[in-house]
């Protein structure tokens, strides 16, 4: 193992540890700032604040170095030889800091938490910490450092004359199984099961060789004889597939179902399958399978081209199946080199009764390359739609020839490089190795680009490598983004040590943050059966290397976890109000905190216990816990979160990555919508934490003080709630301006994600103007219907009390929001690329509204991709109109807020 870089009290860039606070253009705040900075007076007292007036355009330095002059003054300790640079600046009572590093050029300003404060005339809380002390505290108890992973070389990039091995790319015998028998575990309950009372039917077996999701040829797919259904049935049957072993790709997996079939019926339709199982045909070594296998099924099926290549070792499996391979003396390997330079033929001796022939294992049987004429003008015009048709629209077999036809006078266009690959055919052993050296000749794409690759589509584990080394030139900042779908990328991989779980081992011990966020994101899916072997083992193999204060401080955070579990489960069964309250104050009592712990929630946030008396549960069909927590920070305010349990959690922490992606992507383009993505994290199965944000109320309860559901009809309830609530002319207008950014994002987000069931309880509004949306249980175009109408017929929610806070249609305020609008959904369409890869490469994570490349097609086509930027616009405030008088969501609004009073 590598040893990662000492710890020092330095505050070089190379050695800062701390996690740095969220940073982003300060435009709509005061040019000074008011910070409450809070010192320990001496060693084991009690804090003490200093208040301070800070230019926003000053560094943080420059502040830090400030603060430290009034401390040691207060301190009188203004001649000591203190040095400021070994303190750092804490923000806001989170754990949280500035960038004070050695010519670090960070403003005051730039930082969000203090905009925040800034923004609601508060002033910004900063603490000041002596590095070495934190440092120390991070270190407590620690056996050993962290250390990063040493990087394990796979075995069959060793040549392969140093190994006593064939390289299978000589092999021209057709490759070829065979099929012994299969026990089934409990036969005829399985068939009761699946609705089948009799059993008279009989039962087959489907093979087919599989790369990226599709099979090798349209001949790859074979099935054995019908035999009689039974507990043993046997076929002892040869499947012999019309391609040579010699042709097979490093990555082909063989997928088997076992199917029932009722008698007398012929149709294929009707078949029920019982079973399915995945086989890797080369190991991590590249070694061909040889022998005889026994392959544990997976419940129901068919087989999933895409899913695990594991065993089911669990109780739930249906049964074994036996399945016998072709033996040689010598065991068979995918090399690279024999693709570039074939050897002579030799003779071997003879195998199960057949000749020995150098015909056997002949000469490569792949002619030279020759030059390819030129494409024609009706080709040229064909290769160039097929390239510029979105990520989602594969190429035909007759676009794929042109692509792969044209490949070398295409190498400077990057967004070639996708549909080329796909395009390579794998089973010629020279187009292999040609398509893996294109990857070095191509133009290189961006990093985020290269997250296609990692599609399940793209097997090749070199093109997946290339992929990787793309992505590692993405800083932590950036990284943080994207590690759920990274994650989700590691189901994907043909082995357990692949290229991605080495770069998320590598990143997650060399930061906390991402670090928290593997550790989550595995966590919460170890119940899954097909996936938990691997994610225990890289989830085992992080926290070897994350160091045992991590390790402790991730156990402090299950044991919470497992506590707080327990309470939500055991208020479900308590009848009333009262009786529930009481269990829940009881309980959540007992519970004993270490000194700090972090919440799995957001490692921001450190705890030191429950404010009890303010905990309560929320009266929804799940029981969801209110928890109002003690902030370990003394001068922190207690943080607020809702921890559910018997909920699914992951489309909404989904939905709310896309927001805060959209929100970056507005803000590197300077427009700042004040979005509210708040923290979400799903901590097993079906429960986890949601951030509650405080002083913000549902446009439902609203309109309920208003008036109650009538007033959902009305169109200033919003307006006069603004108002009640910023009851001067400067803080009014600072609301309302915050009121349309927020609205213009929401309504562009919402729009594009497909966001459904949005009624006025899933809709709130902070009491500084910015409205955000909760509750994201529906997206992707499913709304909610009833009795076969649609009940949402608005693209998204904009009412007309929405339009009165801007004045009305056709005021400049409301001209405004609309160029917002169509110049948020400008900057995303841009990106449309980005998220539907990011929704692609989620389609294994189990999301019910997410299960195929077809539920994605909602996504592409809200971009309107077709259409230039002014038209896009133009159509985008055509929706904004529709919105507006769409009378059917003021009536859902009504409904839902009379049902619910």
């Amino acid at each position: 193992m590598r040893r990662s870089r000492s710890r020092s009290s330095s505050q070089d860039k190379g050695t800062w540890t701390l996690p740095l606070a969220e940073t982003g253009p300060y435009k709509w705040g005061p040019e000074s700032i008011e910070l409450s900075c809070s010192y320990p007076r001496t060693a084991g007292s009690a804090l003490y604040n200093m208040t301070f007036t800070v230019p926003s355009k000053d560094t943080v330095i420059a502040f830090r170095d400030m603060a430290c002059r009034a401390h040691w003054a207060a301190s009188a300790k203004l001649g000591s030889s203190q040095d400021a640079s070994s303190f750092a600046l804490k923000l806001g009572g989170l754990n949280v800091y500035a960038d004070t590093r050695n010519g670090s050029r960070a403003l005051v300003g730039d930082y969000k938490i203090i905009q925040h404060a800034a923004s609601a005339k508060e002033p910004g809380i900063v603490g000041l910490v002596k590095i070495p002390s934190i440092l120390e505290d991070e270190e407590a108890n620690s056996g050993e450092p962290a250390v990063a992973p040493d990087p394990i070389q796979p075995s069959f990039l060793i040549p392969w004359t140093e190994w006593q091995a064939i390289p299978s790319s000589l092999l021209k015998l057709q490759f070829k199984l065979k099929v012994g028998e299969v026990l089934v575990s409990g036969a005829e309950s399985q068939l009761r099961k699946l609705g089948i009372q009799n059993f008279t039917g009989g039962m087959f077996i489907t093979a087919g060789l599989f790369y990226g999701g599709e099979t090798l040829t349209n001949e790859c797919l074979l099935q054995t004889s019908l035999t009689y259904s039974c507990a043993t049935p046997r076929w002892n049957e040869w499947l012999t597939f019309p391609l040579s072993i010699g042709s097979l790709p490093q990555a082909t997996r063989l997928c088997f179902s076992l199917f029932y079939r009722e008698a007398g019926s012929s149709s294929s339709a009707k078949d029920t399958p019982l079973g399915w199982v995945n086989l890797q045909l080369m190991d991590h070594k590249g070694m061909l399978v040889a022998g005889k296998k026994k392959l544990r099924l997976w419940p129901d099926g068919p087989a999933n081209a895409i899913g695990t290549c594991m065993d089911n070792t669990g109780t739930d499996s249906p049964g074994a199946m036996y399945v016998q391979f072709d033996e040689s003396p010598l065991p068979s390997i995918f090399s690279q080199e024999s693709a570039r330079v074939a050897p002579e033929p030799f003779e071997v001796p003879a195998i199960e009764g057949r000749k020995a022939s150098g015909s056997v294992f002949g000469l490569s049987p792949f002619a030279s390359a020759q030059a390819e004429p030129a494409l024609r003008a009706e080709e040229s015009l064909r290769l160039q739609d097929a390239i510029r048709a979105d990520v989602l629209t594969l190429p035909t077999d007759e676009e794929r020839r042109l692509l792969w036809k044209a490949r070398n006078s295409l190498k400077s266009n990057v967004r070639a490089l996708y549909k080329v690959i796909h395009s390579v055919p794998w089973t010629n052993r020279k187009a292999i190795f040609e398509a893996r050296q294109l990857l070095t000749e191509w133009a290189v794409p961006a990093p985020l680009a290269a997250l296609q690759l990692l599609n399940a589509q793209f097997a090749d584990p070199e093109v997946r490598k290339y992929a990787v080394s793309r992505l590692r030139e993405l800083d932590d900042s950036q990284l943080q983004n994207y590690v759920l779908q990274l994650v989700q990328v590691l189901k994907y991989e043909a082995y357990h040590n692949s290229e991605v779980a080495q770069f998320l081992l590598e990143r997650a011990v060399g930061n906390r943050t991402i670090g928290h966020q593997f550790f989550w994101h595995l966590q919460a899916e170890l119940h899954v059966p097909t996936i938990k072997d691997r994610y225990s083992l890289i989830l085992a193999a992080y926290l070897r290397c994350c160091g045992s204060s991590i390790r402790k401080e991730f156990l402090k955070q299950c044991e919470l976890v497992k506590k707080l579990c327990a309470v939500a489960d055991a208020i479900k069964a308590v009848k009333g109000e009262s009786e529930r309250m009481a269990l829940i104050r009881k309980m959540l009592a007992e519970i004993r905190f270490p000194d700090k712990v972090m919440l799995p929630l957001d490692p921001r946030f450190e705890v030191s216990g429950l404010i009890v008396e303010k905990c309560k549960f929320m009266d929804s069909k799940k029981l969801p816990l209110w928890l109002v927590f003690q902030n370990a920070d003394p001068q922190g305010a207690p943080i607020y979160v809702i921890f559910k349990s018997g909920d699914d959690l992951r489309q909404d922490m989904l939905t709310l990555q896309m927001i805060r992606i959209m929100d970056k992507l507005w803000q590197q383009n300077e427009l700042d919508l004040g979005l509210n993505a708040y923290s979400c994290m799903a901590t097993g199965d079906e429960m986890g934490m949601l951030q509650v944000v405080l002083n913000a109320e549902t446009t439902s309860a609203i309109s309920k003080a208003a008036g109650g559901s009538s007033a959902c009809f009305r169109e200033d309830p919003i307006a006069n709630w603004l108002k009640q609530h910023n009851p001067t002319p400067e803080k009014n207008a600072k609301a309302v301006e915050n009121f349309t950014r927020s609205c213009a994002g929401y309504c562009v987000a919402t729009c594009v994600l497909g966001i459904g069931d949005r009624h006025n309880d899933n809709i709130m509004l902070q009491r500084t103007g910015y409205l955000f949306h909760i509750d994201f249980g529906h997206f992707l175009g499913n709304f909610k219907s009833k009795f076969g109408f649609r009940r949402e017929r608005a693209k998204f929610v904009f009412t007309p009390d929405f339009a009165y806070v801007m004045g009305g249609v056709g005021g400049e305020r409301f001209k405004r929001f609309e160029q917002l609008c169509a110049q948020a959904f400008n900057v995303l369409r841009k990106e449309a690329d980005l998220f539907i890869n990011l929704f692609a490469l989620m389609l294994s994570s189990g999301i019910p509204e997410l299960q195929s490349p077809e539920d994605i097609h909602y996504l592409r086509d809200s971009f309107l991709l077709d259409l230039s930027d002014e038209d896009a616009g133009k159509e985008f405030i055509k929706w904004i109109h529709e919105s507006l008088n769409t009378r059917s969501t003021q009536l859902n609004n009504a409904i839902h807020t009379w049902a619910h009073s």
